[in-house]
């Protein structure tokens, strides 16, 4: 089969080239929200956020659940 269309996860390792080669090939992209792995790509990354950690990255999938299920997460900055 071909491939008939992709989803970028857009704070990813090779989120620039992937981006790159589907314009190129006109394949149609989704855009990935990613609230849980690595570093924000947002205005969340210019600021405190019950989103990161003091470092500047996301929680990580069992942090982000842990914080949601303690209403730690303000729901204002998922949006």
């Amino acid at each position: 089969g071909a491939v008939t269309s992709v989803s970028l996860l857009v704070n990813g390792v090779a989120a620039e080239s992937a981006a790159e080669l589907a314009g190129r090939y006109q394949i149609p992209t989704g855009l990935h929200a990613n609230l849980s792995e690595g570093r924000p790509v947002g205005p969340a990354r210019h600021g405190a956020s019950s989103l990161l950690s003091p470092e500047g990255f996301f929680l990580g999938k069992m942090g982000f659940r842990e914080a949601v299920a303690a209403g730690d997460i303000a729901l204002p900055q998922v949006r």
